[in-house]
């Protein structure tokens, strides 16, 4: 048993069962009982939903200083309670040579406020995940160019302004904002993104909060969804957007995809295809109108700066479906230009209107005569 710790020593903890006092003992005993053994990874699960008067930064710091005497590689934070708290761990924790990972979700209903140091040098992280976080602008882009080894990047429900990640080591990049989160569109104002290597590329955001990707070569899978209001989130609530928004998120749109053009595997909802045809009409179903199907570039082409046609694209799952107009033209150019394309999938939205399963066969009905590209194409409805 001792070699086995030895060579992987990973404490986990949860006090779901456990009175938060007579849990912090324990946790504090386990790791001084560790003192002469290396640890690999130490995860915490803290729920207070009594809100007791408890330091909880102080706590944790204690076991992070434990942690990092014995070497950490993981560390994993899990705090849930309902009040704001301000987390200032330990310099150490910030130049650890050994940390690999680092996950950090300091609140619940509210957001925590995580002050990093102004010297941070972790030479082989590899994983970082911010969830719940308020997060400062200038120290969290100063903390991905320390960074050198960086490979994957969560951030879920932060408050911050401008973010900026320069990486040639990134392949994983995720940024979320929940739904019901009634601030979603105030959370953060852009992102650029410079990742060459970059290989997964996932975003759930609102379309004022703009993700600028440069150089993303080796893009092998892409997610975009767009949250325009949170308690009504249909295709109905971009209308009531003003003219000039819906004009400057659907050209934000556009630049986005454009980055997407060698991707094989993309994943986009209802809400992103609105977005892009901001000035055509957004809530008429596929049997409502008819358009010239020999024009669909003229709906595709003025919101880029290059030609972009997906060449490589091999698979396109389009979620929450209405069989609207724009959703068929949209999904024209990807059978028209993408010659390896393999599979269209469609995730119909079951809140649709009451002859919903009658639309879906006029969309089928439209979308066999499209031209197509690729002769092993199949189309799948679900």
């Amino acid at each position: 048993m001792e070699t086995y710790l030895e060579i992987l020593p990973v404490l986990s903890f949860k006090n779901n069962l456990i009175e938060i006092n007579g849990f912090r003992h324990f946790v504090t005993t386990a790791l001084m009982l560790h003192d002469d053994i290396d640890i690999r990874t130490l995860s915490v699960l803290w729920i207070d939903p009594l809100n007791t008067d408890i330091d909880i930064g102080d706590v944790l710091n204690t076991w992070v200083l434990y942690a990092v005497k014995r070497k950490v590689k993981e560390l994993v934070f899990s705090v849930i309670v309902d009040k704001p708290q301000s987390f200032v761990f330990p310099e150490c924790v910030y130049n650890c040579e050994w940390l690999t990972d680092l996950h950090l979700y300091l609140g619940s209903m509210y957001h925590s406020t995580l002050r990093l140091p102004e010297s941070i040098h972790l030479s082989n992280l590899k994983s970082v995940k911010f969830e719940a976080l308020h997060l400062n602008e200038v120290l969290m882009n100063e903390f991905f160019t320390s960074c050198p080894a960086l490979e994957s990047v969560t951030i879920k429900d932060c408050i911050m302004g401008d973010l900026e990640i320069i990486s040639h080591t990134l392949k994983y990049f995720t940024l979320a904002y929940s739904s019901f989160n009634g601030i979603v569109s105030n959370v953060a104002s852009s992102v650029l993104l410079f990742a060459p290597n970059l290989e997964v590329f996932d975003i759930i955001c609102h379309p004022s909060q703009f993700c600028r990707v440069i150089r993303t070569k080796s893009l092998v899978k892409a997610g975009v969804k767009i949250i325009v209001q949170e308690k009504r989130n249909n295709p109905y609530t971009y209308s009531e957007l003003p003219g000039e928004s819906k004009d400057v998120y659907a050209k934000a749109m556009m630049l986005m995809l454009e980055k997407f053009h060698n991707v094989k595997d993309l994943t986009l909802s209802s809400r992103f295809i609105q977005d892009c045809f901001a000035e055509q009409p957004t809530d008429l179903y596929c049997d409502e109108i008819n358009f010239p199907l020999e024009n669909i570039e003229d709906y595709w082409k003025p919101g880029l700066t290059s030609p972009c046609e997906p060449l490589h694209l091999k698979v396109v799952e389009l979620v929450g479906v209405y069989g609207s107009v724009n959703e068929l033209r949209f999904i024209e150019v990807f059978l028209k230009y993408a010659v390896k394309l393999e599979k269209v999938s469609f995730y119909w939205n079951r809140d649709g209107p009451a002859n919903l399963m009658e639309i879906i066969m006029k969309f089928e009905e439209k979308l066999r005569s499209l031209p197509r590209a690729s002769s092993r194409v199949s189309t799948l409805f679900y």
